[in-house]
């Protein structure tokens, strides 16, 4: 069981608590609990104070106390127990270490000294039940965030844990493969306690015994039962934004496109495609599939192996043109603050995405919701003629999910050619006019 006294959390450099708890928490030896709250209210924080991370090994001042089977959660416990309460970071690529997908998987078992035997006991189904084998001879820097996460959410359930803190493990995933991650909870539930963040209440709900809310405060509760949130009408967005009807728009020409990463393993075979602005596209496709390997060939990032992709301005142009909104928020950021990264995005965009905070810190320390974000604000810039986004609503709650939708469709009367990969369907269905599908290499319209 778990037990947290009242108390607060506060960050390094700031007066105000990121977390604060004025009544006891209880948890439960199983059983699933869903944290709920705004992105950036604190609940990945409320992660790693409960795996003991914060205060111990990550900067903060932390009032109260946290139990383990009565147990205090000091320094020395998050040691000794490390291989009990395991932790799935949010963001994948600051979890894995190694480029060999199958040392990556052993991994976490040799350092908590899992004996083989124990190992190998658990590693044949857990492979078989994450779809693992398939990564096998790729490298971790090959594959899509998506499958990091089931290859890392493997590897930790290998060393047969009490305490499974997941934060948005399903953030990458596809829709097919979220199903199948929510069958699977429904059994680990029944042996872990488990402590989830997702952004997909609606998917989830059925399955949750209790739900944790951390609000835009920072205030955290406990509760039976989830207060309906607030809710946001996609439906109607696009008759609030009417399209332009242009001749002259920027236009990308796919002409029997091929791509590998290996000879022997082609990834995107025969695309032929035109795109014009201000159409907004979207991509959809498993995990894996090649959707950000396309994005990239659009930006110029890598080159077809065959083919040949035509824009309206020349090779070296096309850079300068582009906005390209990474997968990975960090790799979006050259900055020393957030604040500094946005000086030339308009200032009412900011204020939308922003109402509150203070940006003159560094863009690595917030959150991956506010990292996201910030990313989009980047190369939110009317000045481009085409903005490629990669999973652009990753890690955001529903009303931030709403001002990407209405900041894409203001775009789009700019007559701007956007490009979105998403696993999100409420977006797509919210802003796209053509909608493809990439499976087996090759793009179908829907």
């Amino acid at each position: 069981m778990i037990r947290l006294s009242e108390f607060s959390f506060f960050h390094p450099g700031r007066d105000d608590a990121t977390l604060v708890s004025t009544l006891p928490i209880e948890l439960p030896t199983t059983g699933l609990h869903l944290l709920t709250g705004p992105s950036g209210s604190g609940k990945s924080t409320l992660l790693s104070l409960i795996k003991g991370l914060c205060p111990h090994y990550t900067p903060g001042t932390f009032t109260g106390a946290i139990y383990y089977n009565d147990e205090l959660v000091d320094k020395d416990f998050v040691l000794k127990a490390q291989n009990e309460i395991v932790y799935l970071f949010q963001n994948p690529l600051n979890q894995i270490i190694y480029q060999n997908p199958n040392l990556e998987f052993c991994f976490t078992a040799e350092s908590q000294q899992i004996s083989f035997d124990e190992f190998m006991k658990h590693k044949t189904s857990i492979v078989n039940s994450f779809g693992l084998a398939s990564l096998w001879n790729k490298k971790t820097s090959e594959i899509s965030l998506g499958q990091a996460q089931r290859l890392l959410l493997g590897s930790l359930l290998v060393t047969n844990p009490k305490v499974l803190l997941l934060d948005e493990p399903t953030a990458f995933m596809d829709q097919a493969a979220r199903k199948l991650f929510y069958e699977m909870l429904a059994d680990l539930k029944q042996k872990y306690l488990v402590l989830l963040v997702d952004h997909h209440v609606s998917e989830v709900k059925a399955l949750v015994d209790g739900f944790i809310t951390v609000d835009q405060a920072g205030k955290v509760f406990q509760q039976k039962q989830l207060v309906d949130a607030e809710s946001y009408d996609f439906k109607g967005l696009k008759e609030k934004h009417q399209s332009l009807n242009v001749s002259d728009g920027y236009q990308i020409t796919l002409d029997h496109v091929n791509f590998s990463y290996k000879k022997e393993q082609p990834l995107l075979n025969d695309i032929s495609l035109t795109m014009k602005a201000p159409e907004i596209i979207a991509i959809r496709g498993e995990n894996g599939s090649g959707k950000s390997t396309l994005l990239k060939l659009l930006v110029g990032a890598l080159n077809p192996t065959k083919g040949k992709i035509k824009q309206s301005v020349s090779a070296r142009d096309v850079v300068k043109n582009t906005g390209y909104v990474m997968q990975n928020p960090e790799d979006n950021f050259i900055c020393d603050t957030a604040h500094e990264e946005l000086l030339e995005t308009d200032k009412d965009l900011v204020k939308l995405f922003f109402p509150t905070k203070n940006l003159n810190v560094s863009p690595f320390s917030l959150s991956e919701g506010e990292k996201r974000r910030l990313s989009l604000l980047v190369h939110l810039n009317p000045n481009k003629k085409v903005i490629l986004y990669d999973e652009p609503t990753f890690g955001l709650d529903e009303k931030n999910k709403y001002f990407v939708a209405e900041s894409l469709l203001k775009f789009r009367a700019k007559n701007i050619l956007q490009i979105i990969v998403s696993h999100d369907e409420t977006l797509i269905k919210a802003v796209a006019d053509r909608v493809f599908d990439l499976k087996d290499g090759r793009l179908y319209e829907t």
